[in-house]
């Protein structure tokens, strides 16, 4: 009964728009299907449940474009190690090209 719960609150929350979950489901249906997608996001669903009762805090949605600057992020991170193990320095800067 909590699977097929769980699997109608994920299908729900995938149809709203601008939300964490729904850009999850786009991202995970592409690859794997909309079946294990939707799995997926009844388990993210599960998770958010277990901290939200265990730190009794509201739930706060993380956007639709989390993932976007998580990537982003981590690229960065990664790819400036690289260039450091490599004996490079690395200064940083936001081009111009790509601020609006």
């Amino acid at each position: 009964m909590l699977r097929s719960g769980l699997v109608q609150a994920a299908q729900a929350a995938v149809r709203c728009q601008g939300s964490y979950l729904s850009s999850v489901f786009r991202r995970l249906a592409s690859r794997r299907g909309k079946n294990k997608a939707i799995m997926a996001v009844a388990h993210r669903l599960l998770r958010a449940a277990y901290y939200i009762l265990l730190k009794r805090e509201p739930y706060k949605d993380l956007g639709a474009n989390y993932l976007d600057k998580h990537t982003k992020e981590q690229s960065l991170t990664r790819l400036c190690r690289q260039i450091k193990q490599l004996g490079y320095q690395v200064s940083l800067q936001l081009s111009s090209e790509l601020t609006p």
